[in-house]
């Protein structure tokens, strides 16, 4: 089964059509509104018929010439765009419905007296032409305007049932011609059109819902003065809200057996929505235990959304359970920790899932950090990181599977600045220097990390020395560190200075000697990761 990836072009296609919220296509005063369904019907090589229960196919417009008593004219409806072929755009075979009628442009309409009747066309084509002929008999009832037909008057077009063979918008045209053989052949050069409408909206296929982050979330922020391995500015130090995010379907769409689209459960059924990103942090450092898993999901979950986006329990405030019972655990995590996935289902009496008919509007992802001194995750940090969001769908029989990737989901930066050495070996020939630079107005406090080129426990693994992990910086000044100063033990690594000052205002320089007997020196500047200092 073909799927349909939700892209820039079909969003942006939504900004050319109104939305259709009457009971039929009205282009009496210029562009009507399109009649709107999903762009994910089902359609290809299959022969897709879509009606209208309520008139929603009908499409009124300008008559636009007098027609005097007993002249016969010919209307020529045709669809254009859509699908061309055997299995394009075309009026069903087994429609019952085409009509045209005519009243006057009074407020309240009445009918206008003719003989109409389909010469051409019809059932099994994408055009239709209609004779007209005004009358002056008054049939019973009376309530019949007689008489000529005027510029003013205005005619609707009943075409319940359209067969389409792809999902490209349909146009709707009209032309008033004087014969029948001028009707056939609009284009010929013997023919001359006396009104027309040409190319309006008609039928308008769209994505069927949407899928977005929410305006005002913002960014996560793992605070350097706790190591990163707490959130700054949330209720609670180790859960923040990751994501904000709204699945919802588009407004006024139509079935293609011609009702209304009321709720995503007539679009999706069982379905995923996967965040993608470095989810590590949340995580025990042994995930082989049942226990361990479950706690590791609870720790990544969407907050209870029920009494809607202001809701008491729909936030991050709490770690899981404490705000709701119904708070829903992620379900699938990927091995490598690089995506989290909720189900999301069409039908489960379960507590605590998520389902289609659920309210998922401004729903919450929250995660609580599993990281510092009480912690059982190896990771020790919180990343900085861009977070992602894609929704798999299945989908109901009259549908094809129509993904959304990519969503840009939320975001966790670090504060202050994170300076990372060059690697350096121990040696007592030559000791590295690490100059660390303050220029702003208030000192500034740091924590210092190893890296090493052995595993932990090794005997060449760089080792801190007891009380040396962290120092401050003057303000305005230097601060000269020799590694002997803070390591002590080991063979290789690098080091990481976690700075709790502006990032503007932090640098850091590193040195080390190239000669035993030239007294040479490498004066390298410290890498400050990429993001750290920016507010993107």
């Amino acid at each position: 089964m073909k799927k349909h990836i939700l892209n820039l072009a079909i969003c942006a296609s939504l900004g050319l059509y109104g939305v259709n919220v009457s009971a039929l296509v009205d282009h009496t005063s210029g562009n009507g509104d399109a009649v709107v369904y999903g762009g994910n019907l089902k359609s290809s090589t299959e022969l897709k018929t879509i009606s209208s229960l309520t008139g929603d196919l009908s499409v009124k417009f300008k008559l636009d010439k007098d027609i005097d008593v007993g002249i016969q004219r010919f209307v020529r409806i045709e669809l254009s765009g859509g699908t061309a072929g055997s299995n394009g755009t075309k009026f069903n075979t087994s429609a019952i419905s085409l009509n045209l009628s005519i009243t006057d442009n009074a407020a309240t309409p009445v009918n206008r007296n003719a003989d109409i009747a389909i010469v051409q066309g019809g059932a099994g084509y994408n055009y239709v032409i209609f004779r007209v002929v005004p009358k002056t008999s008054s049939p019973t009832p009376p309530a019949v305007e007689t008489g000529a037909l005027k510029t003013t008057d205005l005619v609707t077009f009943t075409g319940d049932d359209v067969d389409i063979g792809g999902t490209n918008d349909i146009l709707f045209s009209y032309g008033l011609f004087e014969t029948v053989t001028e009707a056939a052949n609009p284009d010929a050069a013997s023919s001359t059109v006396l009104a027309s409408l040409d190319n309006m909206p008609y039928i308008h296929f769209t994505a069927p819902y949407s899928l977005e982050k929410d305006d005002g979330l913002k960014d996560l922020i793992a605070d350097v003065a706790t190591g990163f391995t707490e959130f700054k500015g949330t209720t609670i130090p180790k859960t923040g809200e990751l994501s904000s995010f709204t699945l919802a379907k588009t407004a006024n769409l139509k079935t293609p057996a011609g009702g209304s689209v009321t709720s995503l459960g007539q679009l999706l059924t069982d379905s995923t929505l996967t965040f993608k990103g470095n989810f590590s942090f949340a995580l025990s450092q042994d995930m082989t235990t049942e226990a361990e898993v479950t706690k590791a999901k609870q720790r990544i979950f969407i907050a209870d959304g029920t009494g809607g986006t202001s809701g008491a329990n729909n936030n991050c405030d709490n770690a899981f359970g404490e705000n709701s019972a119904t708070d829903i655990p992620v379900e699938i995590i990927a091995e490598d920790a690089s995506s989290v996935t909720f189900n999301l289902y069409a039908s489960n009496s379960a507590s605590g899932v998520l389902e289609v008919t659920d309210t998922l509007s401004s729903r919450k992802l929250c995660i609580t950090a599993n990281t510092g001194a009480d912690a059982t995750n190896i990771v020790g940090e919180i990343s900085e990181q861009s977070v992602t969001l894609d929704l798999v769908t299945t989908v109901p029989g009259d549908y094809t599977a129509f993904d959304i990737e990519n969503v840009a989901a939320g975001k966790i930066k670090h504060n202050g600045a994170q300076l990372i050495t060059p690697f350096f070996t121990m040696s007592t020939q030559y000791i590295p220097r690490f100059y660390l630079n303050n220029r702003g107005l208030t000192e500034a406090t740091y924590e210092i990390k190893v890296l090493s080129d052995f595993p932990e426990g090794d005997a060449n693994a760089l080792v801190l020395q007891a009380g040396s992990e962290t120092g401050t910086i003057p303000a305005g000044g230097n601060l000269l560190l020799k590694s002997t100063d803070f390591i002590a033990s080991g063979k290789r690594g690098a080091a990481i200075f976690n700075v709790a000052g502006e990032c503007a205002d932090i640098s850091g320089i590193f040195q080390v000697r190239t000669s035993r007997t030239s007294g040479d020196f490498d004066t390298i500047p410290m890498l400050m990761p990429s993001g750290s200092c920016s507010d993107d």
